[in-house]
């Protein structure tokens, strides 16, 4: 029987089998530092169906900025 070690990236999750591929590849990802108070909302009622539409489209932003740790700020959409 032959037994193999592989090494996960914490935060994308591949797999390798060389431990200084792994290191370098968790190291390669930029982490978010923090959730800058920039969103944009729209308004409840602003939804297609008056009902239930409105919850859906209002309840979470369609845009935030976050600050990465290398101080670059990133806008991520829905």
């Amino acid at each position: 029987m032959k037994e193999t070690t592989l090494y996960i990236c914490e935060i994308c999750k591949e797999r390798y089998a060389d431990r200084k591929e792994a290191e370098s590849c968790e190291a390669a990802h930029i982490k978010p530092k923090k959730l800058t108070k920039k969103m944009k909302f729209h308004p409840y009622k602003s939804g297609k169906d008056p009902i239930l539409a409105y919850r859906e489209v209002s309840q979470y932003p369609d845009w935030i900025d976050i600050e990465m740790q290398d101080g670059n700020t990133v806008r991520y959409k829905r």
